[in-house]
Order: C-alpha cells, then sequence, then structure tokens
C-alpha cells in the first residue's frame, strides 16, 4: 500500500481531468440529512470519499450516517461532474 504522489497514473490521468472532487455541504432541512450512505443512494458514476464533520475526517461505509453541516467529498469523472454537481446541490 503506498500513497498517490505526483506522477503516479491516477494523479496525472486526475490532471488531465478524467477524475474530479467536489464536495458539498449539507444544509439544515436538506434531504441527506439523517440517512445512511446507503439511504442515500448516490448517484451511478460517482462515490461518496470522505466525509468532513467538524475536525473530524470519515471515511464512510454503508452505515454511516450523514448529519446536517457534514462536507461531503464525491469522486466522479469530469463527464459526469455535472450531472452530480446538480444532485448534490438539489440532496444537499
Amino acid at each position: 500500500v503506498g500513497i498517490l504522489e505526483a506522477g503516479s497514473e491516477f494523479h496525472e490521468r486526475s490532471r488531465r481531468n478524467e477524475s474530479v472532487l467536489l464536495e458539498e455541504v449539507l444544509r439544515f432541512g436538506g434531504r441527506l440529512g439523517g440517512r445512511s450512505v446507503r439511504e442515500a443512494r448516490f448517484p451511478a458514476h460517482s462515490t461518496l470519499v470522505t466525509i468532513r464533520r467538524a475536525e473530524s475526517v470519515i471515511i464512510p461505509n454503508g452505515a454511516t450516517v450523514l448529519h446536517p453541516g457534514d462536507t461531503v467529498v464525491v469522486l466522479t469523472t469530469r463527464r459526469n461532474a455535472d450531472q452530480v454537481k446538480r444532485w448534490l446541490q438539489e440532496h444537499c
């Protein structure tokens, strides 16, 4: 297991905009607050990578519950970024 460094294949592909990280803050009263990651059903072609909650970084699993104020970080492709952005804006 290693850390992906500058110059790695993943890093180089990401730099060419084949992958995109998006983040969105969950609003109070938003659709995702109080739901588990499994219940949230993030869009196809996206992966919830981390959740930032206060000073903590959470590596989520299906049972992780989302809370208002959380910042979700989602990985997707450049091709699907607009669709995933819209979904995040509507649901967070």
